[in-house]
């Protein structure tokens, strides 16, 4: 399900699925887990748009798994934002009541970390709260200076063994 790190083309890109694809930075991802087991990616999407501002500009969900979503921010810097934000005692609105019923969020940094430490779970929620405990999980990786980026597909799920 995973590699030791990313699994790169020549360019530099991962693969996230098929059909109308936009080029995305890995830093412009976030991995969002605490919601309804049923829910949709699109009642999320529907949900997060009126929680902030950060969700004004243009964004995007696909679900991992029955436990994990993507968003991806289009405008750089506002994933960054939106994992200031979800993280602070300032936390207001419909997005403070998100945050209050278990919604959690982690950057593309978090899932390489589970790649790297093998921390793996039944469901990608469990793995990713499991890395936010690991102290190793703090370390910064080189992708401030190299940047990766992935191929947005259109469809609704993304294939974890193409991340």
């Amino acid at each position: 399900m995973c590699f030791g790190s990313p699994q790169e083309s020549s360019g530099g890109d991962i693969s996230i699925g098929a059909k109308d694809t936009r080029k995305v930075s890995c830093q412009h991802l976030v991995f969002l887990w605490g919601f309804s087991c049923r829910m949709t990616a699109g009642t999320l999407k529907r949900l997060l748009q009126g929680s902030h501002t950060v969700f004004s500009e243009e964004f995007d969900v696909r679900l991992v798994d029955k436990s994990c979503a993507i968003v991806v921010f289009w405008k750089p810097g506002l994933s960054d934002t939106f994992l200031e934000v979800i993280n602070s005692q300032e936390i207001s609105g419909s997005l403070r009541e998100l945050v209050s019923e278990g919604l959690r969020a982690a950057c593309y940094e978090t899932y390489k970390n589970i790649c790297r430490l093998g921390i793996w779970e039944v469901d990608l929620a469990q793995s990713l709260e499991k890395a936010l405990e690991e102290p190793d999980c703090l370390e910064k990786s080189d992708s401030e200076s190299n940047p990766l980026e992935v191929c947005w597909f259109s469809d609704s799920i993304i294939n974890l063994d193409d991340l």
